[in-house]
């Protein structure tokens, strides 16, 4: 470990590291699954409707909140995916993409649009001079707390750009060779 963080800090200049156990319990014990950095001085931290994993959300943040963070709240509601035994609990308001000035937040849309807008505004609250866009997951696959905006962003084949470029913009479908 204490070379690993010796080569982060020689090739990215990191000095401050923040290890942290999942609270979740999921599979992938990924931070963007429950909380996220927004700036230097600034942490998303999920809220949860599972009290024993909430109190573990609390803890998470008074501690960030006792080394000087501004700790910003949002709830990882619960919500229905298709074909499931049982909803499937999320936090994919904190798996958003943060990219040029721009805040893409995943939301789950109809019969959450009261989560929507509470996250969405959180994400101004904390940051102002961002643009804030919410983004609608699909019914047959909505976001997921384990699998969202920032996870599915991550190496997308440029067919998969050109493709929806064009239907945002109207324009004829062409291909690269």
């Amino acid at each position: 470990m204490d070379y690993i963080l010796g080569q982060l800090n020689r090739f990215m200049g990191l000095h401050t590291y923040h290890v942290l156990s999942d609270p979740t319990g999921t599979y992938i014990e990924h931070i963007d699954c429950w909380g996220k950095f927004l700036a230097e001085d600034k942490v998303l931290v999920a809220s949860s409707q599972d009290k024993k994993i909430n109190h573990a959300f609390d803890a998470i943040a008074v501690s960030f909140e006792n080394e000087g963070f501004e700790v910003y709240r949002v709830l990882c509601q619960d919500t229905f995916v298709p074909k499931a035994n049982r909803p499937a609990t999320t936090a994919a308001y904190t798996n958003s993409l943060i990219l040029n000035q721009h805040v893409y937040v995943p939301i789950s849309g109809k019969g959450y649009e009261q989560h929507d807008c509470q996250a969405l505004s959180v994400y101004k609250e904390a940051l102002p001079d961002y643009t804030i866009i919410g983004i609608e997951g699909k019914p047959v696959f909505p976001w997921l707390g384990t699998d969202a905006m920032h996870c599915r962003t991550r190496a997308i084949p440029r067919k998969v750009i050109d493709d929806w470029q064009a239907a945002l913009h109207g324009a004829p479908h062409w291909s690269r060779s």
